[in-house]
């Protein structure tokens, strides 16, 4: 296999770079007979971040996957369960459909004129995708069937047949937006969608026994672009569905605070509407990793033998055989597989390296001398720490050295004693566990040319991602290239499995592209990518602590009894930055402390952890003050240095301020 061959399998990390058919690129999701959309007519609201899949999920739905001609033999229950009519919202077209710009009448009419001409046109399309779907029972082709006259009626044109449905309504569309543009001109005609897409599919309902059930699944994708007027319009349609179809909805999580209609009605949960969110069901860390595996496969498999026997790519398609992909037996050969081409090592496989690896001891001394030098045991030296049979204590003892409580000869005596098989009577048994992690985080922190292993393999780029697909697709994209061009450019060669240390410097390097793309992200992306910096430095600071009190802090939490005082432009920026996944929450649940106020955690997103060199792992956190996170979030660039150093000095200290030392940790 071509190296350049399988990086092109990787190239498009976005359900619109795969067309509108992406049938054979859909995974099921382990969550899919749990959904209710085959059985249940009701609305739904697909949420999530951006790149956990909602447009992939559905253009699944969509009449071009639905009946695409890569399924053969289809039932006539697939007109029952729903055929999808998506529409993806244009922001700048929608934009000029306000009211300062035409009028507040004529936005509202506007608007609604063209969401008649993009559904009509999207009903257009899957006339033609249903001329050549291989149904069973034959083609429908109903292109030259006769338009009932009350469309006609309704639209204010007469349309003779089917197959010019589409053109019509794309040249309404045009006409449209020339007015728009040029809005002194005389308006079109403008038409409802209501009762004529119900006449439509009526009419087709009765031209074939197999479509007598036909109901339509209207999508509306990145509802949360559109302007509030125009929000509540849609929310008009969800509001009231007719026999024949349905509005749903899809929208970045947090991103609309209400679902209200023109009348001021609410939408209402289970009444009105289902939600579905997508980030919530793959966030299951063991289904992420399944599913990531059969992704990762699924693309070498399209240009090498992946020698796994338990891999087939039809079972990944077929909803029917979601119970054959629960089985232990098969998800543990997938995620084998997938270790075989993203290999990485364990925690202790990394420690074993250490000492041969001449920079990393040379770090790793340093820490142990410092210990010594701060209980001033001069009669010992870093070498008497290092046992070759136990690497991983050894690097850990190093770092055991700095702390008040334990003294030397007493780490000196537990680290001799020490046998993995004695469990907690030793206490490097609890040391190793909590703190080799974060050791080796801080000997690879100061060698920031070298790559860092705890990045690499595929067990870490699914915690890095999770739940997101796109951004696993993109590290993939990126260790496929690095490993590719790593040997000469005129003779690249085969990829059967990623070198560890090009997949961590692939990881590294995503982070920071990733990084670098926040302040395009909505109108306050500057802002979001100044409020990851900052975090990002506090937590490099927290690593940096040869005493590993606190090892791996990458996460924050606000102190419950103060979270009220949180500042209005640090409430704005925190729902920001949720909307466009740069910080995630958490519910907090290791805080005991009796308290009425919800607790939450506020966990950057990790994809951008190895820019940092700080960890993905959630272990620790930070409990800050609301003063504290108002300067992180929106105070001057002085200040946040001011509060930087007060952190780094009570670290390096190890003393904190009185009245603060139950405030700053968990």
């Amino acid at each position: 296999m071509k190296a350049e061959s399988i990086i092109d399998e990787f190239v498009n990390n976005r359900a619109e770079l795969l067309g509108a058919d992406v049938t054979d690129e859909f995974i099921v999701p382990y969550f899919f007979d749990g959904l209710t959309l085959h059985r249940d007519r009701k609305s739904v609201r697909v949420v999530g971040g951006r790149g956990c899949g909602k447009t992939i999920f559905l253009r699944y739905f969509s009449h071009r996957s639905q009946l695409s001609r890569n399924r053969r033999d289809l039932p006539a229950s697939v007109f029952g369960q729903g055929i999808g009519l998506y529409w993806r919202t244009d922001t700048g077209f929608c934009d000029l459909m306000k009211p300062e710009w035409i009028g507040e009448r004529n936005a509202s009419m506007a608007f609604i004129h063209y969401v008649a001409a993009v559904v009509l046109e999207e009903f257009g399309c899957f006339i033609e995708s249903l001329s050549s779907a291989s149904l069973a029972g034959g083609v429908i082709d109903l292109r030259s069937r006769r338009v009932p006259d009350s469309v006609g009626i309704l639209l204010g044109t007469k349309i003779d047949t089917y197959g010019q449905l589409h053109r019509f309504a794309k040249d309404r569309r045009f006409e449209l937006s020339h007015w728009l543009q040029n809005p002194d001109t005389n308006p079109p005609r403008f038409f409802r969608l209501d009762d004529a897409l119900s006449e439509l599919a009526d009419d087709i309902a009765d031209a074939d026994e197999r479509l007598e059930r036909l109901f339509l699944r209207i999508f509306v994708d990145e509802f949360e672009n559109l302007k509030p007027f125009q929000q509540q319009l849609i929310c008009d349609l969800v509001k009231h569905p007719k026999n024949r179809y349905s509005f749903s909805l899809a929208m970045r999580r947090d991103s609309v605070d209400n679902l209200v209609t023109s009348g001021n009605e609410q939408i209402v949960e289970t009444h009105d509407i289902r939600t579905i969110d997508l980030e919530e069901r793959l966030g299951t860390e063991m289904d992420f990793k399944v599913l990531a595996a059969e992704l990762l496969l699924m693309k070498f498999n399209k240009q090498t033998d992946i020698h796994c026997p338990s891999f087939d790519v039809e079972r990944l398609r077929d909803p029917k055989r979601l119970n054959e992909r629960r089985a232990d037996e098969y998800r543990k050969a997938i995620k084998e597989a997938a270790g075989t081409l993203l290999p990485g090592k364990t925690a202790p496989e990394i420690a074993a390296g250490v000492n041969d690896d001449g920079p990393l001891r040379k770090r790793w001394r340093e820490v142990a001398t410092r210990g010594l030098k701060k209980h001033k045991a001069s009669n010992l030296s870093p070498d008497d720490f290092w046992r070759p049979d136990q690497p991983a204590a050894s690097i850990v003892a190093g770092f055991i050295l700095n702390r008040d409580a334990s003294g030397p000869s007493n780490v000196l005596d537990h680290l001799r004693n020490y046998s993995p098989a004695q469990g907690r009577d030793n206490p490097f048994f609890d040391w190793i566990s909590n703190n080799l992690h974060g050791a080796l985080f801080y000997l690879y922190d100061g060698l920031p040319r070298r790559a860092n292993p705890l990045y690499a393999g595929f067990d870490r780029y699914c915690q890095m991602a999770a739940p997101n697909l796109r951004f696993f697709i993109e590290f993939c994209h990126t260790a496929l290239r690095e490993a590719a061009f790593s040997t000469a450019p005129d003779a690249i060669a085969s990829v059967e499995s990623i070198p560890e240390d090009i997949q961590a410097l692939a990881a590294k390097d995503t982070s920071s592209v990733l990084l670098k793309d926040i302040p395009n992200l909505g109108l306050r992306g500057r802002e979001l990518e100044s409020l990851l910096k900052r975090l990002g430095r506090l937590f490099q600071a927290a690593h940096r602590r040869p005493t590993l009190s606190e090892p791996e802090i990458n996460h924050f939490s606000i102190d419950g009894a103060d979270k009220e005082a949180l500042s209005e432009a640090t409430q704005s920026l925190l729902r920001e930055a949720l909307i466009w996944s740069v910080l995630y929450e958490d519910e907090d649940t290791k805080n005991k402390a009796d308290s009425s106020l919800a607790q939450h955690d506020y966990v950057p997103n990790p994809i951008y952890s190895a820019h940092f060199g700080i960890s993905y792992r959630k272990r620790r956190k930070l409990t800050l003050k609301a003063s504290e996170v108002n300067l992180i979030f929106t105070g001057t660039d002085s200040h946040f240095e001011l509060l930087l150093k007060d952190y780094i000095a009570r670290w390096e200290s190890q003393e904190e301020p009185s009245g603060r030392s139950r405030d700053l940790f968990e």
